[in-house]
This record gives structure tokens, sequence and C-alpha cells, in this order.
């Protein structure tokens, strides 16, 4: 072979390379709204569904957005059938079952969080029960939480008490505090939105916050081995755009109240 033909076949692997799509990847989000960071893939987006839609397209990199219960979005992570997982905490065993952005120290980077993850308990108005210096005080009974949040679990357990993981959705869990199954429920936005448009005389949250926690892009380890390079650079440019002005402006127009 003579050295234009050699010259030519590089050039034409290098033009390959450079022309080769992103690996495209699919998202799983939780059926549930968890408003303002995720709407459930509908309109409008949630916050963090926008960022990380917006890096993908700045990114030239394909993204699916996929909606299922919260426990099956972690199992397909698990397996690798999910690419990804939006709105992760990085608690339980999401610590194992997922790849998040980390420093060097060994802690998830903060900096390339998608947003704030807030929660509350809850209980019956007139109970008792309540959280006192860290402590569960009035109640012999479990905490209910969704099936699978972890953040959740690890709190509670961590306060020496018990936690009853309900499937469903704030609805049942609701429910069930509505009629003294149990007395304290960990709940976010849905169940904030199920009390007050159909127990606002029955129950309540206490009057502080439960948790605060920041919630990542988790990906799969087998998509993350297989593009780790994408992955990192994919966390970074979210960094970037999340303090962006065109992010910003984005999403102060957002109004989730229609």
């Amino acid at each position: 072979m003579d050295l234009v033909s050699r010259l030519g076949g590089v050039l034409v692997i290098a033009a390959m390379t450079a022309s080769a799509p992103a690996a495209a990847f699919q998202m799983c989000v939780e059926e549930q709204p968890l408003i303002p960071l995720a709407n459930a893939g509908k309109v409008p987006q949630g916050y963090a569904e926008t960022l990380a839609k917006d890096t993908a397209r700045a990114l030239g990199i394909a993204l699916d957005e996929v909606v299922a219960p919260w426990p099956r979005c972690q199992k397909m992570l698990s397996s690798g059938f999910y690419d990804a997982v939006l709105n992760m905490t990085y608690a339980g065993k999401n610590k194992t079952i997922g790849a998040f952005p980390m420093t060097r120290a060994g802690t998830p980077d903060t900096s390339k969080a998608v947003g704030l993850y807030t929660s509350n308990l809850f209980r019956r108005v007139g109970s008792t029960a309540d959280l006192v210096d860290g402590k569960i005080v009035n109640t012999a009974k479990p905490v209910g939480i969704q099936a699978g949040y972890q953040l959740h679990r690890d709190l509670i357990l961590g306060m020496g008490w018990t936690v009853l993981e309900i499937p469903n959705t704030a609805n049942q869990m609701a429910e069930m505090l509505a009629a003294g199954r149990i007395d304290l429920v960990a709940g976010d936005f849905a169940m904030q939105r199920v009390v007050e448009t159909k127990y606002q005389t029955i129950l309540e949250p206490l009057p502080t916050p439960f948790s605060e926690s920041f919630v990542y892009l988790a990906f799969s380890k087998k998509y993350y081995e297989a593009n780790r390079e994408t992955v990192e650079r994919f966390w970074t440019e979210m960094a970037r755009m999340k303090n962006s002005r065109d992010y910003q402006d984005e999403i102060s127009a957002v109004d989730f109240s229609q």
C-alpha cells in the first residue's frame, strides 16, 4: 500500500470518528410529579428535566425520557436496562446501584447536582406524634415512607426507628395516615398536594422541614463504564448550564399552577 492510500485510510477513519454521534441514553423519571424538579414527562417540564434535556441537546446526545414508578426506575438502573435516573439522592442502596458525579475526596459533587430535594413529616391534625431534637416521639408505630425513597429510609433508621415502605402513591400514604394505621409519613410535594386537595382538615405537615438533600442525574454502572468520558462531560456541562442566564430565564418562566 502506498503512502497516499495509507493517508487516505487514516483520514477516512478520522472523519468517521469525528462524525460519530455521542452515546444516546434512556433516562427514567418518576411517574409521580416532583415539582419543581420533575413533572413526569408532562408540560410544563420540571427544572431538572429541562436541565438534562438542554444539556443533551447542547452536546448532541439523544436523550429518551421514560416515566415509571420510582422502584422500577431503581430496579432498571441497577440492571442496566435504564441508562440513567433523574433526581436520585446519594443515599442507601442508591450509592451502589448508580454512578454519581464525585469529587476527588470520594464525596458526591454537589456542584453537579440537578437540584435540591426537600420533604416534610405529616401527621393527623390533633396528633401529638412529632419529631423533637432528632427523635420520633408520641407514637410507637413505624414512619411511613414511599417505597424506594432511600433518603427517608436512612434518616428514620438512623434515628433508631422503624419504617413502613408504602408501594403506591402519595394518595395511599395519605389514606393510611388518615385512617390511623400510621402516625407519621415522610412526604414531599406530592403528599402536600394530596393533603391540600383531599385532607386539608384532617392531615398537616410538621412545622419544620424533615429533609433537604441534593439530587443527581445518576447513571447505571453499565452505561458509565462503557461511556465514562461522555458521562463526565455531561455532568460538567450540566453544571455550567445550570448557572447560565439562559437556563435561569427558562425555568423562571415556568408556571406549575396551571
